[in-house]
C-alpha cells in the first residue's frame, strides 16, 4: 500500500472496488478455517483483499493502479483480488486510462482452489479487452513475483519493469528446494533474479524504486495520447 506514495502525486488515489472483499465459498479448513483467517488478515491489515486498486495521477497524469499487498496472505490471487483487478480495468477502458499493475505475490490462493485458478485466465481475458481498446499497460514486477501472479497478468504488460534483484519465477525456492541439490538451487536462485530475466528479454528495464516515478512518467508521456490533469485553480 506504501508503493502508492512511491509512484503517485501526493492525494490523488481514489480507491476502486474497495467493497469486493474475500469470502469462503468452499469452507476451506486447513490450520484454521479459510473464514477465520480472512478476518484475522482484515484486522491486521486494515484492508479487504490482497490488492488494492484505484485510480491517481503520475506527474498529474491520469492512471489506473492495482498493487499487491504482501502482508495480506502473501499478496495471493483469490476471487476478491481478480474481481478488484477486472473492474478496474473496466474502469480505465470506460475513462481511457492507462493501467501500472505492480506485482507482489506469492501466487494463485490454495483455500480458494480453482475459483483461485480461475481469476488467472479472467484477468488476462480481461486484458485482452483492454489491449483492443488501444490503451496501455505496464507491469511493475517488485520482489517477490511468482507462480499464478507471474504466469499471467505479470507477464503480458506491454512494458515490462523489474525492481533490482526481484525474484521472478514460477516456483518459489520452498517448493524447488525439496527436488533439487544445492548446486542447482543456487543456479535457479540466480536464474529467477530481475538481472538473469532482463538477460532473457521477459522484462523490459530494471528500475529502483526511488526512480520508478520518474520512469513511469516518461513511458506515460511517451505512449499515451492524453492531456495531462490540472490541479485545481490553474489555467493551461
Amino acid at each position: 500500500h506504501d508503493y502508492l506514495n512511491y509512484i503517485l502525486d501526493e492525494g490523488s488515489f481514489e480507491e476502486v472496488a474497495s467493497e469486493v472483499v474475500g469470502v469462503d465459498v468452499l469452507g476451506f479448513v486447513d490450520r484454521v478455517p479459510y473464514k477465520d483467517r480472512l478476518k484475522e488478515y482484515r484486522k491486521r491489515t486494515n484492508l479487504g483483499a490482497a490488492v488494492v486498486t484505484g485510480v491517481g495521477r503520475i506527474d498529474r497524469m491520469a492512471v489506473g493502479v492495482g498493487i499487491h499487498e504482501m502482508a495480506f496472505i502473501g499478496g495471493s490471487l483469490g476471487s476478491a483480488e481478480g474481481e478488484r483487478i477486472c473492474r478496474l480495468i473496466d474502469r480505465c477502458i470506460v475513462d481511457k486510462l492507462p493501467l501500472i499493475l505492480v506485482c507482489r505475490s506469492g501466487g494463485a490462493r490454495m483455500q480458494e482452489s480453482v475459483l483461485s485458478l480461475m481469476q488467472m485466465a479472467k484477468v488476462n481475458t480481461k486484458l485482452s479487452q483492454f489491449s483492443d481498446a488501444g490503451l496501455l499497460y505496464v507491469a511493475v514486477l517488485i520482489d517477490p513475483t511468482t507462480a499464478g501472479v507471474s504466469a499471467s497478468y505479470a507477464s503480458v504488460g506491454d512494458i515490462q519493469i523489474a525492481e533490482p534483484n526481484a525474484l521472478i519465477g514460477f516456483t518459489g525456492e520452498r517448493i524447488t528446494g525439496s527436488s533439487v541439490g544445492a548446486e542447482e538451487m543456487e543456479a535457479l536462485r540466480q536464474a529467477q533474479r530481475a538481472e538473469k530475466v532482463l538477460e532473457h528479454g521477459f522484462v523490459d528495464m530494471i528500475v529502483p524504486r526511488n526512480e520508478m516515478k520518474t520512469q513511469l512518467s516518461q513511458i506515460l508521456s511517451m505512449l499515451c495520447n492524453q492531456p495531462k490533469l490540472l490541479t485545481a485553480g490553474t489555467d493551461e
